[in-house]
């Protein structure tokens, strides 16, 4: 359930490429369930390439995939 609404609102725009996630903590109180329930639900997410984690920052809506045969945008 914590995945999924998280997946859509990463998919919607809700959460933008390099918005932070909230905490564990905040999504435990949010949804009545255990750290541990929150981890589990990160640990999706991250398998599907949606999050990424850094250690003590927390953790990140990645970029979009590239797709084959496109160049980054010039800096």
């Amino acid at each position: 359930m914590i995945a999924s609404e998280l997946e859509q609102k990463i998919k919607r725009g809700d959460l933008a490429p390099g918005d932070p996630l909230p905490s564990e903590a905040e999504l435990a109180w949010l949804y009545d369930v255990s750290r541990h329930t929150v981890r589990h639900a990160f640990a999706e997410l991250e398998r599907a390439g949606l999050i990424v984690s850094h250690h003590g920052k927390g953790r990140f809506v990645c970029p979009p995939p590239r797709r084959p045969g496109t160049s980054d945008p010039p800096a």
